[in-house]
């Protein structure tokens, strides 16, 4: 098989920023493409109406995973890009946060841990970052919501799928993992190379079990369609987008602001104006808004293939993954060979996180607001793009120190180009809380030539304390809410789809005989 795409692209990891990215110039950046044996290359990308196309040399082509053609496109922008020089008072901020507390009252409010997983497979469809240059990223994954983060393109499959069975199964432009050391099948992992490296076309799906586990299930349900249906990728797809727009988002949303983008339309988000009506993903989701679900993860699940203990510490589980290094070492495939594969214990049962009548409650998430699990402040950079993986990161500080890298927007800049039709915008008493309080100090220091975070506050933090005060931690409030809504609501447009016409459809329905 020719490896040379001749100029379809390919999926590159950028190491380096680009120096540029307006129209018609000529951009250097050193790409990583994400495979053990390539070493990076200099790389020449064009930037023409807000994509991105690469030119490669051919031998580039001799390694696996190579294959994967996409196109790049810069992301959107809702508001103008502020410069924020205040990182002495961003990172007391970030260090202000502290462990959530469990609920002591778990009720049906609680939304069943499987949203926060959820969240964070459709963060992925709709973005990737890009390292950044004077807040210029550009998007590694499609805007629109098309599951290109699930399915390779056609005739553009990876050989190593083909060539380790029974470790993988292959099946339309998919394929799954098997979790028995034997001959019989057990397809509930992701489809891995013999080091246990996943062969999927956005490795972060393989970031934790829980989301690796939510693939796998998407996957078993592409295959059962397979039988039925002449276009399953497409009724997949479909499916995808009911349980976003008719579960996932009602459950998330501001009640007054689900209602109002659905049967009114957007007001915010729209097509981007140096694009020639290209949809992009504005950069105040991905960077800002949808990175909420930070504060749903829990320090431990109860995972009932596991037991004992019946509770999995969140360090514990991360460890199930290819980054974690945790995976089952079985003898392989020939004298001196070996494969790496989730244990079968550590695959998840569909109670565990998904919501069954009269089944025992599953994994509850966290409140949506300003709190962060334990393990999150502490986490170990081998599980966070672009991080020294000997290094130690606090996730609160990743997030607010990105914020200011890609020149984010204030909450207060995006609240005044909202039409004023929900809620209202939190008092500056609420989003410091009382003297003495947690974040008091952080959001009300001084800084030379520059407003209080009180003033001009971040918006991923504002998203998150407006989901506290005004919502209790169980859905976003009307600006976050609105962001996240008007995002989704345009990425499943963007792929021919009108979200109006989608029939209902829930997560139950995605588990339903495949796990």
């Amino acid at each position: 098989m020719d490896r040379c795409l001749h100029g379809d692209g390919v999926r590159i990891v950028l190491d380096e920023p680009l120096t540029a990215v307006d129209s018609g110039k000529t951009v250097m950046a050193h790409a990583f493409l994400g495979i053990a044996g390539i070493a990076p290359e200099s790389l020449t990308l064009i930037a023409k109406e807000g994509e991105f196309e690469a030119a490669l040399p051919c031998q580039l082509f001799d390694a696996p995973f190579a294959t994967v053609p996409t196109s790049y496109s810069a992301f959107g922008r809702l508001a103008d890009a502020e410069e924020d020089p205040r990182t002495t008072a961003l990172l007391a901020l970030a260090h202000a946060f502290v462990n959530p507390v469990p609920s002591t009252t778990p009720s049906t409010a609680c939304l069943p841990a499987i949203y926060t997983y959820f969240g964070q497979f459709i963060a992925h469809e709709v973005g990737r970052l890009s390292g950044s240059t004077d807040g210029k990223v550009i998007n590694l994954n499609t805007a629109s919501f098309d599951l290109d983060t699930m399915f390779f393109p056609a005739g553009k499959f990876p050989s190593e799928i083909l060539t380790a069975a029974p470790l993988c199964v292959p099946f339309g432009l998919a394929a799954l993992g098997n979790t028995s050391p034997g001959t019989t099948a057990d397809l509930s992992d992701l489809p891995r190379a013999v080091t246990g490296e996943p062969v999927v076309p956005d490795r972060r799906n393989d970031s934790n079990p829980q989301l690796a586990q939510l693939h796998v299930a998407i996957l078993k349900k592409y295959r059962a369609l397979l039988e039925t249906s002449s276009d399953a990728q497409m009724e997949l797809t479909r499916l995808l987008h009911s349980i976003t727009i008719h579960d996932y988002l009602r459950q998330v949303i501001d009640d007054c602001v689900y209602n109002d983008v659905l049967h009114s339309g957007r007001r915010l988000v729209h097509a981007h104006k140096d694009a020639k009506n290209y949809f992009l993903t504005p950069i105040e989701f991905a960077a800002g808004a949808h990175r909420f679900g930070h504060t749903m993860v829990r320090d431990a699940y109860r995972w009932r293939r596991a037991a004992p203990p019946p509770d999995a510490a969140l360090e514990q589980l991360m460890r199930q993954t290819y980054a974690g290094e945790g995976l089952t070492f079985d003898a392989g495939l020939g004298p001196g060979e070996s494969i790496r594969r989730i244990a079968s214990r550590w695959t998840m049962e569909k109670t565990d996180m998904v919501r069954y009548p009269g089944a025992e409650e599953p994994n509850l998430a966290n409140g949506i607001g300003p709190a962060l699990a334990s393990p999150l402040q502490t986490l170990s950079g081998k599980y966070v793009q672009n991080a020294d993986p000997l290094s130690e990161v606090n996730l609160a500080e990743k997030t607010l120190m990105r914020g200011q890298e890609v020149m984010l927007p204030c909450a207060q800049s995006l609240w005044a180009l909202i039409e004023p039709v929900c809620g209202r915008f939190l008092t500056p008493e609420e989003i410091s809380g009382s003297v003495g309080s947690t974040f008091f100090d952080a959001l009300t220091m001084k800084n030379v030539d520059a407003p209080t975070l009180v003033e001009r506050t971040p918006l991923w933090f504002y998203v998150l304390r407006e989901a506290e005060v005004l919502q209790g931690g169980h859905k976003l409030g009307p600006l976050g809410g609105r962001i996240v809504m008007e995002t989704i609501h345009a990425s499943i447009e963007a792929t021919g789809c009108s979200p109006s016409g989608l029939q209902p459809a829930t997560l139950a329905d995605l588990f339903t005989e495949t796990t």
